[in-house]
């Protein structure tokens, strides 16, 4: 998941109650990798990618884990600017230079760059919907979404198994000691 390693361990009474929990993980981490996949769409979940393709055409329902994470990154983005998840006609730009070997045009860099204002994400909480008022505005959320899929995982194992460790690609939690 994520283009990462994910290791967890735990400790609970039995080898069946731990396969149990870890089963529970997989389906939670599969879920949130296709939501934060920017490079795939999958039926009609209304996931990063398709976000990108509609949300400047018209509003569009996520998902609570989606649009709690996009309303975190808003959060932070006022306080700290240092992530901006409003990168991604940057990003792809470099994305696609590693699958071909070349490096991007320094113009079309330039040019993409002036379409990563997040300010331009417009969230509404009470239909939880994102719209993006920069039609050529991507979202790219390669530097969080492990992070709070991390977090939502550690949530997970404090209900079902509160004696744990994981690490999803240096994203660390340790539950409760055995």
């Amino acid at each position: 998941y994520f283009d990462t390693v994910t290791t967890i361990m735990g400790y609970t009474d039995s080898q069946e109650h731990f396969d149990q929990v870890c089963d529970g993980a997989i389906t939670l981490m599969t879920h949130y990798h296709k939501l934060f996949d920017g490079y795939h769409g999958y039926g009609d979940m209304h996931n990063l990618w398709y976000l990108n393709r509609h949300a400047a055409s018209a509003p569009v329902k996520v998902d609570d884990a989606m649009f709690s994470l996009l309303s975190r990154c808003k959060e932070m983005q006022a306080v700290h600017e240092k992530v901006n998840i409003a990168m991604g006609s940057v990003l792809i730009l470099w994305h696609n230079a590693r699958d071909t070997g070349t490096l991007p045009d320094a113009d079309m860099l330039s040019a993409a760059a002036q379409h990563t204002d997040f300010s331009c994400v417009v969230l509404d909480p009470e239909n939880k919907t994102v719209f993006f008022t920069d039609p050529a505005l991507q979202l790219d959320l390669g530097a969080v979404a492990k992070g709070f899929t991390a977090e939502m995982l550690a949530d997970y194992f404090y209900q079902e198994m509160p004696s744990f460790l994981i690490s999803l690609g240096g994203n660390i939690y340790a539950g409760d000691p055995p």
